[in-house]
C-alpha cells in the first residue's frame, strides 16, 4: 500500500501546485504607468531641455517586462515631437520600474511651428505615451499614459539705437553720444553685467570698448547704455567732417557681445554675440 500511495501523493501535490499557478495566471492585471516626475534640466536662449520619468507599477505576483514605448509630445495642442523607444524595462513581481525620456526643443523651431507663441512667456505641453507589454493570458497590450505641464519660453534681448547725436563740433574733432536701448522681452529679470561693442560707420571704426557698469533689466523692461564717441579729424580725414555735417542717413554696423546674469540657477550667466547693421541719422 505504501508503494502505491507515494505516486498518488506526488500527483496531488503537482495538481495543487498547478492550480496555484493557474490561479495566478487567471488573475493577471495590466501594469499601471504614470509620469512620476517632469523637470527642466536645461534652459537657455536657444531652447529648453525636459526630462520625463515614467513609473511602471506591477500589481502581479509575476515579473513583467515593458518592451519599449511610443510617444507624442504636443505644444499648445500641436503635435511637436513623436518617436518610439525600444529600450526594455523589467519590473519585479509587486514592484516598480522607471524609465526616462529626455526631450530637447529649440525655441526657433517652436516659433516657426506655432507662430502665436512668439508673444507668450510660456506654453502648455502634453505628453501621450503607450507602453508595450506581453503578458500571460492577456497577451500583447498597450498601456497609455498622459501628462500635462508648462514650459517657459525665452526670447533674445533686443538692442537698438535710441539716439545718435553730436554734442560738440570743433575744427579738429567732434564729440558724439550713441545711446543704445537694451530691451528684455521676457518675464524673467536679467542684469546686463557687461557689454562689448565695436561700432562702425560707413565701414570706418568710430568706437570700441565696453560699458563701465552693470545695468538691471526688469521683466518686460528696458535699459539704456550711453557710449561716448570722440572723432579726430586729423587722424580720420576730412571725409568724416562731410559725413557728420551731411543730412543723409549713415550705414552702421554694431558688433560685440552681451553678458547677462539671472537669478535662475538653471539659466545662470549667458554670453550672447551681437551683430547688427542698418542706417542711422545724426542729430544735433
Amino acid at each position: 500500500m505504501k508503494r502505491h500511495f507515494l505516486p498518488i501523493f506526488l500527483c496531488v501535490i503537482c495538481l495543487l501546485a498547478g492550480c496555484s499557478v493557474l490561479q495566478e495566471l487567471v488573475q493577471i492585471q495590466k501594469p499601471r504607468v504614470s509620469v512620476s516626475d517632469a523637470k527642466l534640466t536645461g534652459l537657455n536662449f536657444d531652447g529648453v531641455d525636459l526630462l520625463l520619468t515614467f513609473q511602471i507599477d506591477n500589481p502581479n505576483s509575476l515579473g513583467v517586462t515593458a518592451n519599449g514605448f511610443d510617444y507624442d509630445f504636443k505644444l499648445n495642442g500641436n503635435s511637436f515631437v513623436q518617436g518610439k523607444e525600444i529600450q526594455t524595462v523589467s519590473v519585479p513581481a509587486n514592484g516598480t520600474g522607471q524609465i526616462d525620456l529626455p526631450i530637447s526643443i529649440l525655441f526657433k523651431d517652436i516659433y516657426q511651428a506655432v507662430n502665436s507663441l512668439k508673444n507668450q512667456d510660456s506654453t502648455e505641453y502634453e505628453i501621450s505615451a503607450g507602453f508595450n507589454f506581453n503578458l500571460p493570458v492577456l497577451g500583447p497590450i498597450r498601456v497609455p499614459v498622459t501628462k500635462k505641464g508648462s514650459l517657459p519660453l525665452l526670447k533674445l534681448p533686443k538692442v537698438s539705437i535710441q539716439q545718435f547725436k553730436v554734442s560738440r563740433m570743433g575744427f579738429t574733432g567732434a564729440d558724439l553720444e550713441l545711446v543704445l536701448g537694451v530691451k528684455n522681452p521676457n518675464s524673467i529679470p536679467f542684469k546686463l553685467k557687461a557689454m562689448q561693442y565695436d561700432f562702425s560707420v560707413n565701414q570706418l571704426n568710430w568706437a570700441k570698448g565696453s560699458i563701465p557698469k552693470a545695468i538691471s533689466l526688469a521683466q518686460k523692461g528696458e535699459g539704456s547704455v550711453t557710449i561716448p564717441i570722440s572723432l579726430d579729424f586729423l587722424k580720420m580725414g576730412q571725409s568724416i567732417v562731410q559725413l557728420i555735417k551731411g543730412n543723409s542717413e549713415l550705414d552702421y554696423q554694431l558688433k560685440g557681445a552681451l553678458d547677462l546674469g539671472s537669478d535662475l540657477s538653471i539659466l545662470g550667466d549667458v554670453h550672447l554675440p551681437l551683430d547688427q547693421a542698418g542706417k542711422v541719422k545724426l542729430s544735433y
